[in-house]
């Protein structure tokens, strides 16, 4: 059966949403990606729940400059009122802001499950895995921007 479109693009939506509550620290913004009872397993730990999640997503990003995540490669299952995503996730870390010349980049991939709420979909459960991470210093100091 082919996927409803307009499902594709809501659950689309919610992963873009994600990356951009993070690159404007917006947490409020990435509590709505999530269910209340999110399952999380990131190489950096796993959490229960949205609010413990969100916590740590905040106290982690506190220190970093500017951050830039990207998501594509969006392929979508959809069975009823659950479905399956499996997106690639790239993002760019400043990883001192006093020196934002000075990154990380990282590179994976999300492997999720949302489900339909009276809200939309959200997320329920979480896989991220971390493919390559590399730290470098730019060859361009004067045209990268401070925090």
């Amino acid at each position: 059966m082919p996927i409803d479109q307009d499902d594709r693009t809501a659950i689309s939506d919610v992963l873009t949403r994600y990356t951009t509550a993070i690159d404007l620290r917006d947490w409020t913004l990435y509590r709505t990606c999530f269910t209340d009872d999110v399952t999380a397993d990131f190489p950096t730990g796993s959490w229960t729940n949205r609010e413990d999640l969100a916590t740590f997503m905040d106290e982690w990003h506190a220190d970093l400059g500017l951050t830039v995540h990207h998501v594509s490669n969006v392929v979508v299952t959809v069975d009823g009122d659950t479905a399956t995503a499996r997106s690639h996730g790239n993002a760019v870390l400043q990883t001192d802001r006093a020196h934002p010349e000075k990154f990380l980049e990282l590179h994976g991939f999300y492997d999720d499950t949302l489900v339909r709420t009276p809200d939309g979909w959200r997320i329920s459960h979480r896989t991220a895995k971390v493919v390559s991470a590399v730290t470098q210093e730019s060859s361009q100091p004067a045209l990268v921007s401070a925090p």
